[in-house]
């Protein structure tokens, strides 16, 4: 079963470092693992639209409207990270954590959620943070920049080949089609 530790200690085996058994042991590798591993989850996370991370709700207003400009606001999910844009009429913008909007009294969205189970993540995206790891982890542990600039490297590929799969295991959104086609019909 995969587990953050899993995903650092694969990480550190890129940069030939020793293996942890915990985030809270006492060494510089957990220590520094412990310190990055959320935010480069959640940067790698909101790069890109990833299935295994979409998720689906429909918000209702809050009790209070925004100041002015809208007639509505909507509290994003507490694991939100990132909107997936809709093919909708609506006008909204995003301010903080809101949504705010005069279009609809709710609100149907889309978006990447914040996935912190490893065990629910795509094997290709778990190769993505794998490698943003050790690249982020290279010189402060190693004080190697060929060792950063290799990590780099493989970083780039598995994101490459994690995009790509992610890709094919999605129905592509069909373009509307341009009055300048269709009026020739």
């Amino acid at each position: 079963m995969a587990s953050v530790v899993s995903v650092c200690n694969r990480a550190l085996a890129l940069l030939g470092e020793a293996a942890i058994t915990s985030l809270t042991e006492n060494t510089r590798a957990a220590r520094e693992c412990g310190r990055i591993f959320d935010d480069i989850r959640r940067r790698e996370l909101r790069k890109h639209i990833w299935n295994f991370a979409r998720a689906r709700v429909t918000l209702a207003p809050d009790s209070t409207a925004p100041a002015f400009g809208y007639n509505y606001q909507f509290t994003l999910p507490s694991d939100w990270i990132r909107t997936i844009p809709q093919n909708t009429a609506a006008d909204w913008i995003t301010e903080g954590r809101k949504i705010l909007t005069s279009e609809t009294d709710t609100l149907e969205l889309v978006y990447l959620k914040d996935v912190t189970d490893v065990g629910q993540w795509d094997e290709l995206f778990a190769d993505v943070v794998v490698c943003a790891l050790a690249e982020t982890l290279a010189e402060k542990l190693t004080q190697s920049t060929s060792k950063r600039d290799a990590a780099r490297r493989d970083y780039r590929t598995a994101l490459s080949e994690a995009r790509t799969a992610n890709a094919f295991e999605k129905v592509a959104d069909e373009e509307p089609e341009d009055t300048w086609i269709t009026a020739r019909l």
